[in-house]
This record gives C-alpha cells, structure tokens and sequence, in this order.
C-alpha cells in the first residue's frame, strides 16, 4: 500500500520548500537515554494518534504502523500482541514501508528524514537526512536496492537502501510529494502531488517519463498493479482514478467515497482494488468491471491501507488511533490488532493475577489475560474518557469513573452493567473497592468522596474536607482507613468507620495524583505532578508523619504501586517526552531502577500512567499514553541476589580459602548472614556464613588423590522470604609446584670469562632440585646451559663479549619445568666492566712560536689500542687531538704560544674511552726555551726644525726558526749618533716608536739609530741600527714680556722669557735688547729657564702711568728673531 504520509489542508501554513540537501545517512544504534528495556511478557498495543501509515511483512507476521503519535510499532498479526515501539520521528511518523526481505522498515516523519530500521531487534540502523521539508511518503524497490521518499520540499528522493547515501532527487512538482511508489519490475517510480498530477519517473537516469493529469485535489496516494501495467491514485477531489502506465492514458474514475480518498491499494492478486476515505469507508473493487465488491465500514476515517499475500485479508489504519483486519471475501470484520485507543488512564488486576483491568481515554475498559495478554473482554464503558478502573477481591465485578460524571459497576464476566452511579457533578477520577467488597469510593473533580453500596448501587456517605479534585483513593488492608490524595495539594486518611479525618498532610505544591498502601498497612505512597517535576513521599498510615521524600524523583508521577511484599515501591512517570517506569526500594526510597525503552517515549507522551503488581507479587502491569498495556517480569521478587563464587588455585596439599559474595542484583549491596553451602568435585565440604562484605570463606586442604588438573568448586545459596537463591560455580585448579631460581651476580671486565651460577629450589618445602636444566640468558643471547648438582646449584663458564658495554647487564635463568614442577624463571645481574687502559704523555720541549709535536701512547694490558682518539691540553686547555696508529701512538701538532713565558708547562693527554675501553690520562712537562729574536729599525727620513722631534722605529719579531712573531711589551733602547735617545716599549704589531729632539748646532745629513733589546727570561737579546736622515731649518722662537710696576726714582728687573715654538723648550745663552718707550736701555741674557732680566732704575720725573717696554731677541744660526713688547706701569 502506498498514501499520502502527511496532509495539511491550509497549504498557507506549510514551511518555505529548499531544495534537496546533500544526504547523509548516520549508521549508528538509536539507543534512548535511561536504562533499558524491562523483561516484557506481552503488551497489548495501540496508538495515541491516527494511523498513518501500515505495511505487512512479506510472511504476513508482523503488521508495522506509523503514528500522529509520532511512534512507528509492530505488531504480531495472530495474537495482536505488540512486539516493538520505534522511537525516533520528532512530531509525527507518517509513512512505513517495509524491505523484500521483512528484515528492515523505513518509516518517514514529519521532521524531515526516514529512519531504517532493524526489525527483529528494533535497533535503528540509520537516519536518511537531506529532506528540507517533512517526508510523507516512503517505499523500497521491489529488489531491495533503493529507498524512494516523497517529501513537503516538492521533491523525491532516491537513496542506496543498504549504504543510506543519496542516489539522486527527482524535482518536477510543484506541490508537496504525499505518495510515492515503485514499479513492480523497481525500473519505475510514480508519485502523487499536492499539484494534483502524478509523475512517473525511470529511475536509472531520473528522467520523467509522463505526467498524469486529472485530479482536481492534491494526490494523496498511489500503486502500481502487481503487473506494473496499471497505476491508481486517490485524491482530495475524493475520486479514485486508474491510468494505462504504457502511454498514461485515464482508464477509470470513481467517485463512490467523500472526505479525501487517503489511500488506495491493489490487492496482491491483482483482481481488485481498495481505496480508503475519511468518510470511515474501505471498499474493494473489482478491476474487470469496476463492481464494488465489499464495503468496510469503520469507526473511523480510513487513513491506510494493506493487504495480506493471498488477498484474503485488508487491514486499515484509522484516524482514532485503531487498525483493524477485514475478511475480503465476505466484508466481515475480522478483529482490531490494537486494543485501545489514547492514554490508558487505570490498571487493576484480579487477586488471583490471572486478569488484567485497563481503561483508556476511547471510553472503553478491557480484559486481558495476564499469561498472555489476550484479550478476555472488551466493554464500551463510556461516552467519555474512562479514568479509573478497579477489581473487586472477588474478581466478579469491576468499577470505571468517567469524564461523563458517572461511575459504573459491570460484571467482569460478561462486561453486563450492574450498576451506573451518577452524583458527581463532575469527572469521576478514582474508583476503589472496600476489601470486603461491600462498599466502593469514587472521588471526583468536585471534591467530592462518595460511598456506595455495591449490592444495590445505592449512595450511603461519603468523606467531606478536600477542596480540589480527588485524584486518587486506596483502602488500608484491614478497611479501616482510607487514604485520598487531592489536587488541593493534601494527602488525607480517613477513618472508615465514621468517615472522620484522622490526618492530613501536604503532599505536593498543586496535585497529589496517586496513593498508596502498603501490604502490611503501615506506610502510604504519595506521588504528585508539578508542571514538568514531581515528588514521591512516604508516611505513616497511623499518624501522617512524614517519613521520607525521595531525592532521586524529579518528574511528574502519573501512579504508583507497592509490591505485595512491602519491600518496592513502583512509579509511572515521563520525564519530557520520554516515559518512565521505576522502582523505589521501601523504606529509604532509594532508586532501584528505571526503564525507559516500551513505556510510552514520543513526542506526545504522557509517558507511564498507570502501574500495578499481580497479588503473586511475579509480574506488573502498566499503562502507557499510547494506549498499550504492558505486562513484565518483576525484576525484585525474591529480591534477586548474585553468588559469585572466586576461582582458586593450589597445589596438592596446599591449604586453600574457598570464597562467595552474596550481593543483590541490581544495587550490588552485601547480603549479610546467609549460609552458602560449598562443593568440590560434587562432595559437600561444609558450609560458612557471609560477613559484612557479603563473603562466605572456608578453609579446604587439597588432597592428593586429585592430582593435577580442575576440580569444579559449587556455591549454592538456598534463599529465603526477603532474597531469591542463587548459585555459581568456580574453579579449583590443580597445580605442579612452584620453583623458584636464584641467581648469583657476577661481575668482569669486557672480553674475560666469568662463572655464572644459580640454585633451583621447589618453594612449597624449600627443597633443592637435582638433575634438572637450567638455561643461561645474558641480556636477551643465549649464554649457556647446565644440569643442577646435588645442592641444586649450576655453574657455566661465560664470556663476556665485547659488544654487550659496560654496567648491569641481565642474567636470565630458566627452568622449563617437568610434569611435577612448573617453569620458573628468574634474573641476576652481571656487572661488565670497560676494559681498562693505560695513557703515556710524552714530555716535549721548544721555544715560543715553534711547532711541536705531542705524542701519547694508550695500551690495554701492554698492548697498544688502535683508532681511538686522544685529547690533548696544555694547562687546562685543549689544543687538538689524534687518533692512535697501530701501535696505540696518538700525536697533535701545538704552536707554543707566549704564554707565561720560557719554563715548565703541563701537559695532559686524555683517552675519553669507548663502549669498550675505559678512559685514563696522563701529564707530562712542556719546556719553553728562551727565544731568540730579531730587532729591525727602518730607515728614516725626516724634515724637522732644530728643537724639533724625529719619531724613531724598531721592530721586535722572533728569530727565524720560529713563527716570526711580533713581541710585545718589551722595551727598546734608542740611541741616535751614539747618543742616547730613550726608550720604547712595543706593541701587540711588536713596534717600538721613540722620538729624538734635533738639538742646536745640528745640521741636515744622515744620522745612526741604533735600537737594543736587553732580553729578558722568555726572549733573548738582541739588536738593530738604521739610519735617521734630517733635513734641519732654524726654529721660530716666541718671546714674552714681564708687566712690571714701580715708582720714580725705584729700581726694579725688567725681564723677559724666550723659548722655542717647535715644543715650547725655554731657550738660555740668548741675548736680549730691552728699550722703554724707545729708548735703548739695556740688554740682558737669558738664563737656563729662558729668563733674560735688566736691573733698571726708574728715572725721576718719568710721568706716572703705562710706559712701553720693548724686547728683541736678534737670532743665531739656530733661531730666527723675534720682538715682543710690555707694560711699565709708574705709580
């Protein structure tokens, strides 16, 4: 069967249409959050929302629906029992198709992708997403190969059924793609438009092959003929057309159905066809002639169709949530595989366990068969929503409370009412039986508690103080309480007897909407619903006290139940979209469990909304917000335990401790004080309590007659009331004996043999072993082998290579073992040692500049090594290195540098060592020798005044036979024409620069420079001469004027300096004229400081003031003249 996935009718409202995304299907297990899936016996399905969408697997087994519940579920056709709830689609699931094989379904959603499926696990296999609008539609090729969806973006789609990937889009239509469809032959595809045409499509190349024109409404679906030959459409023009696929030609039209034909089919025969109408019709037409052959008539609009293999059956989804099976051959309906539609609002089962109660909101209550869940009953209680349900003791009578504002009584026999029991004034919420089945409570959204008789029907009292709806009632055991919780917030015990108040709590912020009571009268449950949270608290039924509130409850409980024994608690809940089932552990509420998988999980849930124990305490019933009641192993009765038995090992003889922990299954809590009986072999060895960790020990010496190999050690726990029996089984094996090796160290130098030994002993009694074989390892290479003597030991002879290095090296020792005596292996140490060396530093000698040659010799036991490196260093300093020759000489060549000067230095030759030879060294003497040198003067030329400096030059350099190295520092001695002339000392370049004065009288010509060199330690003397060539010319001269001041009639010196320009030197023996005020009054001559001074009276009557004193000097051969002049000042 094909149709339309999804259909809004104000096409105003659809979301903007994109084109095709590139696809990407995601390969991973859609695994819901939470823990798990409970042990399901059966569950007896429907849906919450309208049937979109149903497929058939190909062995006419399973029946797959799509749900506005956004759910996709499969169904066991023969028993209508429901195997799977698929949870994945966001909003709605629209279409379901299944694979040729029946081994996958891909359903489509609202959201915009398809999801694969694994039938028989229920796993998703992978999400196909790319869609930019809703997919609608849905269907795999006949051969399996390809997905085909129709999607709200306009386009189709055509994905690689096994890799998921997209193959390619098929864009042409103008409107939303409601249908799609292969060809039998998978060469051809067909869809249905919301343009109202169809398109049929080669799906090799895309290419569109025809479109069909004729629909005056949106396609909403499509077939094609099992011969490929004929395609059918339905439409919301509400007429169903059949069209020639060879050349598209409209061959028939019917109009027979109003409200949208949603669906039409061929039957697998290819006789007939069917078509389904919002008008609640199916009808099955005949091809050849076009006779209508049977008319369904259902409860609801027809939203899908399928047929069975043979044709004999057609199976319908409807809009109320129901799918239901039709005989084809005469009309009649066969039965519904869901059982009730919306949310299952009430459970109650009969005291025997053997029946299960259900409401739901269809305003139907139902019987199934709590071994099986088939279906015992089914009554149409009520025009309305049916909210609460309850069995009387006896099992003969069940009570529903109804949105209708009534309360009925029927015979849970025949589903005969017996009674309709109307007084409240609004929706009856809660129905409860007395425990003598006399009386029945109901509780209602007026606040109100009433009690009636349940023989005649009659209203005999009720319970007044609520102010807000009662939600929930329960009796104690012994009926002499009764515990309601309300929407006023309040948890209320009444006293049956006279219906006063005993207690009241506050049991929530806004609605209490379940209690409960234990099985031994003591506590009360409260469950209550807060917007998206709720809580779960205990009390005492005596006095109200609060007990405990749980802190692991954060949603809204819909009911809850405790376990006949007291010990569990269990609550329906939804936490967001995803139902709830847990159990609490009595008294702490502590969380025991949660499920999350089959309790009502989509898009709309309301999650687990009812919940409740079989009397035998083996299984639970719930209900769920898709109208499905499930029905599950109690996980706590007995409360499961796990023994675990620990595995052993000895050897024969050997005291052992056998051990088992006793914990419970789910919370892994110790359980304490319960005997575990213990076997070996099958033989009882006794018994042992477990202690605070939940461990049984008992001491079990091994016998001999075992032998070697395994024995099987049993732990049983035989169980009580509170813990369920469990058992394991663990090993005892038998060992050889232990042995153990000890292994000497040993210690040698590389190359030499040592002794390597080690002693083998059996550890159980420390006995030495004989005669076995022990196999030497050092580092990883066989060394070796050897048989143990009497006292268990052996010794090898081993040489160490040279290639192993030097440190702690691994001695390996194994012994394979025997058929008494197990491998043992063990290590030891061998200290190698570097073969050690000998370094000879020869001793050297030569002068400074020279080079030399060192040599060193390193030998090993007298012999020299070869091709090893030797650093040399002179006082701490390396100068080189060599590598020694075949006689294990090594040398370095050494410029001997200044330095310190002649004499001793150290030198030291070093060997580093190798990863074979160890390093040595050694120190010998460097005799510096005095240094022969060489002193050369230039010769120079100079142009200078007398007076005047001649820079005089001499280099020292040392002698030939060296490196003719300049010397500095050292002091030259000048003489010039046999006159001393100073001294230098010379620079790092070896330049000694002295400067001669040209003294009076000298003439121009050539002139000795002699330069000497005293010696010293390092260097010896030495000399050179050059010659000075001068060119002399007299020298300026500057004369100065003393001011002088006296008196008339006073004497007084005039004086005068004279001296030399070229350096200022004063100049003595030169004569002096002194004038004053023109007139010549003398003359004087210089002294040895340059001072010419004329004694001079002052004459009286020389006016007072300034007067002129003027000096000459005249020159000589040496000196020019000069004048100068002064002040002589008369006071």
């Amino acid at each position: 069967m094909h149709r339309a996935g999804r259909f809004v009718r104000d096409a105003s409202a659809r979301l903007g249409q994109t084109a095709l995304a590139v696809a990407v299907m995601v390969l991973a297990a859609a695994a819901a959050p939470g823990q798990g899936r409970p042990s399901i016996v059966w569950m007896a399905g429907g849906h919450s929302g309208g049937v979109s969408s149903v497929a058939l697997s190909p062995n006419n087994q399973v029946l797959a629906s799509a749900s506005y519940d956004a759910t996709a579920k499969l169904f066991d056709v023969s028993t209508s029992i429901l195997q799977r709830t698929l949870i994945g689609h966001d909003v709605v699931a629209l279409s379901v198709a299944y694979s040729p094989d029946g081994t996958r379904v891909v359903t489509g959603g609202y959201e915009g992708t398809a999801r694969v499926w694994d039938v028989s696990t229920g796993a998703l296999i992978g999400t196909l997403s790319g869609h930019s609008g809703s997919v609608n539609s849905v269907a795999y090729s006949p051969d399996g190969t390809m997905i085909a969806t129709g999607s709200s973006d306009n386009t189709v789609g055509l994905w690689d059924a096994a890799a998921g990937t997209l193959i390619g889009t098929l864009a042409g239509h103008t409107g939303e793609v409601y249908s799609v469809a292969f060809a039998p032959d998978s060469a051809t595809l067909a869809s249905g438009s919301g343009d109202s045409t169809i398109k049929v499509w080669r799906v090799s190349d895309g290419a569109l092959l025809q479109t069909l024109i004729g629909h005056a409404g949106m396609v909403l679906s499509v077939d094609f003929s099992p011969s490929g030959a004929e395609l059918a459409s339905g439409s919301t023009d509400d007429t169903v057309k059949r069209w020639r696929v060879a050349d598209g030609a409209l061959l028939h039209s019917y109009t027979d159905q109003t409200l949208y034909i949603y669906a039409v089919a061929f039957t697998p025969d290819g006789l007939s066809l069917g078509s389904g109408a919002g008008d609640g019709t199916a009808i099955l037409r005949r091809l050849s002639d076009g006779v209508i052959q049977q008319t369904f008539t259902a409860d609801g609009g027809v939203l899908s169709l399928a047929f069975t293999s043979d044709s004999a059956t057609l199976i319908t989804g409807l809009d109320n949530g129901m799918i239901g099976l039709w005989n084809t051959g005469d009309g009649a309906f066969v039965k519904y595989v869901t059982h009730q539609w919306g949310v299952i609002n009430g459970l109650a089962i009969s005291s025997d366990s053997a029946r299960v109660a259900s409401v739901a909101d269809d305003g139907s209550a139902a019987l199934h068969q709590a071994s099986d869940g088939s279906a015992l009953l089914s009554i149409a209680a009520h025009p309305d929503i049916v909210s609460s349900v309850a069995l009387s003791p006896d099992g003969a009578l069940l009570a529903t409370g109804s949105h209708d504002y009534t309360a009925a009584i029927w015979d849970a026999g025949s589903g005969a009412l017996v009674h309709t029991l109307a007084a409240h004034t609004d929706t009856v919420l809660a129905v409860a039986f007395s425990p003598d089945g006399a009386t029945l409570v109901t509780g209602g959204s007026d606040s109100a508690i009433r009690i009636w008789r349940v023989a005649d029907g009659a209203e005999i009292g009720g319970y007044v103080g609520h102010t807000g709806a009662v939600w929930s009632l329960a009796f104690s055991p012994d009926g002499a309480r009764l515990v309601s919780g309300s929407a006023d917030g309040t948890v209320r015990c009444w006293k049956t007897a006279d219906q006063s108040q005993v207690w009241e709590q506050v049991g929530a912020d806004t609605v209490v909407t379940c209690v409960a009571v234990s099985p031994d009268g003591a506590t009360v449950a409260s469950g209550s619903a807060v917007s998206a949270t709720g809580t779960l608290k205990l009390w005492s039924l005596a006095d109200g006290t609060a007990l405990v509130t749980s802190t692991g409850h954060l949603d809204p409980i819909r009911s809850a139940a405790f376990a006949p024994d007291g010990l569990v608690l269990a609550t329906g809940s939804s936490h967001g979209n995803e139902g709830r089932l847990q159990f609490w552990h009595v008294p702490s509420l502590a969380l025991l469990q949660t499920y999350n998988e089959e309790t009502g999980t989509s898009s709309y849930s309301d999650g687990v909304t009812a919940v409740a124990f079989t009397p035998d305490n083996t299984r639970l019933a719930y209900g769920r917000s898709d109208g499905t009641v499930v029905m599950i192993d109690n996980p706590f009765w007995p409360a499961p335990t796990t023994l675990a038995a620990g595995d052993v090992t000895g050897q024969i003889g050997e005291l052992v401790q056998l051990n088992a922990t006793l914990t419970t299954l789910l919370s892994g809590a110790p359980v304490l004080g319960k005997s575990v009986d213990f076997s070996v072999a099958g033989t009882a060895i006794g018994s042992a309590p477990t202690d605070g960790t939940g461990t049984a020990r008992i001491d079990y010496r091994i016998p001999e007659a075992f032998g070697l190999g395994v024995q099987t050690i049993g732990a049983s726990y035989q169980g009580d009331m509170a813990y369920s029996a469990s058992s394991d089984t663990a090993t005892l094996t038998i060992t050889q004996a232990n042995t153990s090796i000890n292994v000497s160290p040993a210690a040698g130098i590389l190359g030499d043999s040592v002794t390597l030994s080690a002693n083998l002993r059996r550890t159980t009694d420390d006995q030495v072993l004989a005669g076995r074989t022990l196999v030497f390892e050092v580092e990883g290479t066989s060394a070796g082998s050897g048989t143990t003597d009497a006292s268990g030991n052996v010794q090898i002879d081993y040489v160490i290579p040279l290639d192993i290095g030097a440190g702690a090296k691994v001695i390996k020792v194994d012994f394979a073992g025997d058929a008494t005596h197990k491998v043992c292996t063990a290590y030891g140490a061998l200290t190698t040692e570097l073969r050690p060396t000998t370094t000879t530093m020869a001793a050297a000698s030569g002068m400074i500049g020279e080079t030399i040659l060192f040599t060193a010799t390193v030998d090993f036991r007298g012999s020299g090594v070869q091709g090893v490196t030797v650093a040399f260093a002179v006082e701490g300093t390396s100068i080189g290195s060599g590598l020694t020759d075949s006689s294990g000489v090594a040398g370095s060549g050494y410029l001997i540098p200044e330095g310190s000067g002649a004499g001793t230095r150290s030198v030291e030759a070093s060997f580093g060592g190798t990863a074979i030879y160890a390093s040595s060294s050694d120190t010998d003497t460097l005799t510096v020798l005095q240094t022969g040198t060489q002193l050369y003067v230039p010769d120079l030329t100079r142009a200078v005044d007398v007076g005047g400096t001649a820079v005089l030059r001499a280099y020292l350099l040392r002698a030939p036979g060296t490196d003719r190295g300049y010397i500095a520092g050292r002091t030259i001695s000048f003489t010039v024409g046999g006159v001393a002339a100073g001294t230098a000392v010379t620079d790092e370049s070896g330049r000694a620069t002295g400067s001669y004065v040209i003294p009076e009288g000298s003439s121009t010509g050539d002139l000795v420079v002699q330069a000497s060199f005293a010696g010293d330690a390092t260097y010896l003397p030495s000399q050179g001469s050059g010659l000075l060539t001068v060119n002399v010319s007299r020298s300026n001269t500057s004369l100065w004027v003393l001011p002088r001041l006296g008196v008339q009639g006073a004497a007084l010196y005039l004086r005068s300096y004279l001296r030399r320009t070229t350096d200022g030197a004063w100049l003595p023996g030169k004569t002096v004229a002194y004038s004053v005020d023109g007139s010549a009054v003398g003359s004087a001559d210089t002294d040895g400081n340059g001072r010419a001074s004329l004694y001079y009276l002052i004459p009286n009557g020389m006016s007072d003031g300034a007067h002129t004193t003027s000096c000459t000097f005249n020159g000589d051969a040496d000196y020019n003249g000069v004048t100068s002049t002064g002040v002589l000042f008369i006071l």
